[in-house]
């Protein structure tokens, strides 16, 4: 069985329902999170988007996770 990978528009989609401003930014994050395994660290994220994004701080990586949490997109492990 193939993995289901979840698409840009049907993030985008999930966005726009739990009221959160889909940026480029956060799309491609969302998108990163939702299509991997394991749980990627900020860092983990930033390294592997940084290069096709070059605008990407780890900065907008920190916020827009709080952003995604916040709005139950995803969830923060400690």
């Amino acid at each position: 069985m193939d993995d289901l990978i979840i698409t840009d528009s049907k993030l985008t989609e999930l966005m726009h329902e739990a009221g959160v401003r889909p940026s480029v930014q956060r799309i491609a994050i969302l998108s990163f999170i939702a299509n991997r395994k394991s749980h990627p660290t900020a860092d983990n994220i930033y390294g592997n988007l940084a290069e096709k994004y070059p605008s990407l701080s780890r900065t907008t990586v920190y916020n827009s996770l709080r952003v995604l949490a916040d709005a139950g997109l995803v969830r923060e492990l400690e």
